[in-house]
């Protein structure tokens, strides 16, 4: 049965590519700056669904691509159409972010460098507002070569992310050894805090040791309010998840976030509006120490002792 799948998906992509990535789309999963609450960003998700209309995991049809090769053209379909989508929203919003996760096959190309370019160019894209997301395990294997592409793309200004940070080889030792701008702690840390002492410690730790070294963080998979108020006495700078939003289509996203005189929009700050008013007392007290904290940390940051 499972080869049988298998064998259909297969089929279905390889039909896809040749018809201009037909059922292929993308969603926009929003990033939250816990200090203010404002949104900062998104990530930019590829989807599928297959001729009979059925979203297809990308657990599922990633590894295929890859299998394939396929993978590194759809991604610059990806690239074209996330930055053709978001060229309005940088209009409204000129520090808004655009995070887009890229294959490791596609990353370790050699020409992949001169179409990330010639796309953003060709999109008139700012650089400034690109994150590039890689997932840590293969950037730690690959280091001399992602140490030289990472500096090519910082020398334009363009930012990057180690994803799912901490389920490869935990490696705050690499964070010095490669210039990078965030990395992103992965949903497994972040699921239950408030009920394991020990994640609790380990994530208090490694944020910590982040911001040592002056990198954002952002944690993934926030989906609890409990899970919410323990993130906020660990301070990392952006929060994703389920809680504060799902991944939507560019039309869905943009009524929520980009357009204020539509009902969406007016819902979405009602509802946001209540969540305060619910947890006032904790948002205030966690907002004193927070201010607390980022004072104490300027303060070190400007004695340049090296900590």
């Amino acid at each position: 049965m499972w080869m049988k799948l298998y064998r259909y998906a297969d089929y279905a992509l390889q039909h896809a590519k040749v018809q201009g990535y037909r059922g292929f789309y993308l969603n926009y999963q929003p990033q939250v700056n816990l200090i203010t609450g404002d949104i900062k960003g998104v990530e930019v998700l590829m989807r599928w669904k297959d001729e009979d209309g059925s979203v297809v995991s990308p657990a599922e049809f990633i590894p295929l691509m890859e299998g394939h090769r396929m993978i590194y053209r759809a991604g610059l379909w990806m690239l074209h159409k996330a930055f053709r989508d978001s060229r309005e929203w940088l209009e409204k919003k000129p520090d808004f972010t655009v995070s887009v996760n890229i294959s490791v096959l596609q990353f370790l190309e050699d020409h992949f460098l001169e179409d990330l370019y010639r796309i953003i160019e060709e999109e008139a894209f700012s650089c400034e507002n690109l994150i590039v997301e890689l997932t840590e395990s293969y950037a730690v294997k690959n280091m001399e070569i992602f140490r030289e592409k990472f500096n090519d793309m910082r020398s334009r200004n363009i930012r990057t992310a180690l994803d799912d940070f901490g389920t490869g080889y935990s490696s705050l030792s690499y964070l010095k050894s490669i210039e990078i701008d965030e990395v992103k702690i992965d949903r497994c840390f972040v699921r239950q805090i408030q009920n394991s002492a020990y994640n609790y410690q380990l994530l208090r730790n490694v944020i910590e040791l982040v911001h040592s070294v002056h990198i954002r963080v952002c944690c993934e998979g926030v989906e609890k309010e409990e899970e919410l108020f323990s993130l906020m006495e660990l301070h990392p700078d952006v929060i994703q998840g389920y809680l504060f939003a799902e991944p939507y289509e560019k039309e869905k996203f943009e009524a929520l976030y980009m357009k204020p005189e539509v009902e969406e929009y007016r819902k979405r700050i009602v509802q946001e509006e209540r969540f305060r008013c619910l947890h006032s007392d904790d948002l205030q007290r966690f907002y004193g120490v927070l201010n607390s904290n980022y004072r104490q940390r300027d303060i070190l940051k400007n004695t340049r002792l090296g900590l």
